[in-house]
């Protein structure tokens, strides 16, 4: 199953954030069951009409870029060589072994059509020069009350275990903090961050 990933982000956070009642259960979010529960949270949000998205952002250590399926061959590369840390951190089999680069690029292009609507905001990460795509950022709605919106990334293992990592995150929190009408940001999926850190 090809499933969107900032779908995935919106049902990740129904089962897991939203605190449950005694007649509820909270269900591990899994490949098979985001089906059965996609109609039950929207998988969008909308940014008000006056904010001018932006399209790239040139930071101090990476650069970004909006997504874009022409570079589906280099975000296939880095997202399978990231895909051990992704499910580590996530808890899911995404990405999974036998995904494709044409799935891959199926998936950009549904992400692209989601932020040209401005309901869902997905950016390449390169190094600051360009010369090499080396992870991903994920805007999206959070299924949690307590935030507007829930931010995830990834990293190529060598980016991701290297002593820039920590200036990454910082840079990338600092323009989220600057740059977007959000006062309550989730960074949750994060596992370098602090459990439900407020910008």
């Amino acid at each position: 199953m090809n499933i969107s990933f900032l779908k995935f982000i919106s049902v990740f956070f129904l089962c897991t954030s939203v605190p449950t009642t005694a007649t509820q259960t909270s269900t591990p979010v899994s490949h098979e069951n985001l089906a059965a529960v996609d109609v039950l949270v929207p998988d969008h949000f909308k940014v008000p009409d006056h904010f001018k998205v932006p399209k790239q952002a040139k930071l101090p250590t990476i650069h970004l870029e909006k997504v874009d399926p022409a570079y589906a061959e280099q975000d296939y590369q880095a997202l399978m060589a990231a895909r051990q840390q992704i499910r580590q951190q996530l808890g899911t089999e995404w990405p999974a072994d036998n995904l494709t680069v044409a799935e891959n690029k199926a998936s950009l292009i549904n992400d692209l059509h989601a932020f040209n609507q401005k309901t869902n905001f997905t950016y390449h990460v390169f190094e600051p020069q360009r010369r090499r795509l080396i992870g991903c950022l994920y805007i999206s709605k959070s299924g949690d009350p307590r935030y507007q919106a829930v931010v995830y990334y990834w990293l190529v293992p060598e980016v991701f275990e290297s002593s820039i990592h920590p200036a990454i995150r910082n840079d990338l929190t600092q323009w989220m903090a600057a740059s977007w009408p959000f006062t309550a940001i989730d960074y949750r999926l994060n596992g370098d961050l602090p459990q439900g850190e407020v910008i």
